[in-house]
């Protein structure tokens, strides 16, 4: 069959090369001049476009951005008037900010990396309360896993914790000098990944230390600081508080029948966004927590396509994304 299918190409094409050739033969021969001084033509202009674009890449790349890669989500600061974002550059990773008001972007610091290093795996984690530490998870010049906090003033790394068995999931501040976060084990027999919890912070003496706070957990998600000594999250089916002074778990809100997909705790009102997933769509919810009585939840929106909740100002006005809207 192959053979029959060839043999009947090849006399299709037969008569269609014959005409070509003939063709091809009876031009004339300042024809084929032209056609050399106009290939050797756009030979010229295109080194000439090619060593001029490579001469000014730093120039196009400043006007309409180079393409890159980002890792992890941006950063805002505090009043959001600028955003810290990692993407790739051409000696590896870097560092950039940007202002939001003029659009003007800054590299504070660039990593080169090796070749044979994959580039995965890098995150930026939230900025400390008073916008002195960057926490980032960072793997170009260490062991994959490791988390490393740096000062935002000097770019310089203050304390690297590696974990090459296992994945930064989520991270804190519970002060300005006191990071909680979790990391998850990369493979088990069981095919469960628990959640260890860490303390990073800053001792008298200056100097960052970090402990394992001695607490498995599972399912995590949604990390919330309650206090300094206390933090929140999500298991998919409740909001669990724990004491880290005590390594007491409690519930404090449970949704039989639903999932929470995601949530946000506004410290200043004692209030979280929860986004509930229920039968027929999304849902998004205040929740009040009362010390000496039950816990109030009020609707706010009913959207099938609600997420990624967040607190602005304090817990005075709320912000979230409806598909791809804000």
């Amino acid at each position: 069959m192959v053979e029959q299918w060839y043999q009947r190409v090849r006399r299709g094409l037969a008569p269609v090369a014959e005409r070509t050739a003939a063709r091809i033969r009876r031009l004339r021969p300042g024809t084929w001049t032209g056609l050399l001084v106009v290939a050797a033509l756009a030979c010229r202009e295109g080194s000439i476009l090619c060593r001029r674009l490579a001469g000014h890449r730093a120039e196009i790349a400043d006007a309409i951005g180079s393409m890159g890669f980002f890792y992890g989500p941006p950063q805002p600061n505090r009043p959001g008037s600028q955003v810290l974002y990692l993407r790739t550059s051409e000696k590896g990773l870097s560092l950039y900010v940007c202002d939001v008001a003029s659009g003007e972007k800054t590299r504070l610091k660039e990593w080169e990396a090796p070749q044979v290093r994959s580039m995965r795996g890098q995150a930026l984690l939230p900025l400390s309360p008073d916008e002195r530490y960057l926490p980032l998870v960072f793997s170009v010049q260490a062991s994959p896993g490791a988390l490393v906090i740096g000062d935002i003033a000097s770019m310089t790394e203050l304390i690297r914790i590696v974990s090459p068995d296992w994945n930064v999931a989520e991270a804190v501040w519970l002060t300005p000098e006191k990071l909680a976060w979790v990391r998850q084990a990369r493979r088990t027999r069981t095919g469960l990944a628990p959640f260890e919890l860490h303390l990073t912070q800053r001792e008298p003496d200056g100097k960052w230390s970090d402990k394992a706070a001695g607490v498995t957990l599972t399912n995590v998600s949604c990390l919330a600081a309650l206090s300094g000594d206390a933090i929140a999250w999500s298991d998919g089916r409740d909001i669990r508080a724990l004491n880290l002074a005590s390594n007491a778990v409690t519930t404090l809100f449970s949704v039989p029948g639903k999932r929470i997909v995601d949530m946000a705790y506004a410290p200043e009102r004692r209030q979280f966004l929860v986004t509930l997933q229920e039968r027929g769509g999304r849902s998004m919810w205040r929740l009040d927590l009362n010390a000496n009585g039950p816990h109030g939840l009020s609707p706010l929106a009913a959207d099938k396509n609600v997420h990624a909740v967040h607190w602005v100002n304090g817990g005075e006005g709320l912000a979230y994304l409806s598909g791809h809207m804000l």
